[in-house]
């Protein structure tokens, strides 16, 4: 069930679809941003489907180089990958309860993501 939830959450990220991100999206979800001050992220947690859907939406309306997202695991989690110019740019790791989306944590910081290729 985590599984089908990113997967579809990435899907509706990737088709810029805001209503199906929400639907996927419990509530009160939270969102987590790990930027280490080296890099773009969200200051403070994220509270809400709807803004976390948006942010979310925002972020990969950005411009970026050769832009891939894909599905992988993440300490034994569903996640995502997000990679840019081939290089590793996010990681995020999602919990699911009841088939919706309840937590999403979002590493940026390049320290933390140096050990991906």
């Amino acid at each position: 069930m985590r599984r089908q939830a990113t997967d579809e959450f990435l899907a509706a990220c990737l088709g810029g679809d805001l209503n199906r991100m929400l639907e996927l999206l419990a509530p009160d979800v939270t969102a987590w941003n790990d930027g280490g001050g080296k890099v773009k992220a969200a200051l403070r947690p994220l509270h809400g489907a709807e803004n976390v859907a948006r942010f979310f939406a925002a972020v990969l309306a950005q411009p970026m180089e050769d832009p891939r997202l894909v599905s992988v695991d993440v300490n034994g989690r569903p996640g995502l990958l997000l990679t840019t110019a081939g290089r590793p740019d996010t990681v995020a790791c999602v919990e699911v309860e009841n088939g919706r989306i309840t937590e999403i944590r979002v590493i940026r910081n390049p320290d933390k993501l140096r050990h991906l290729s």
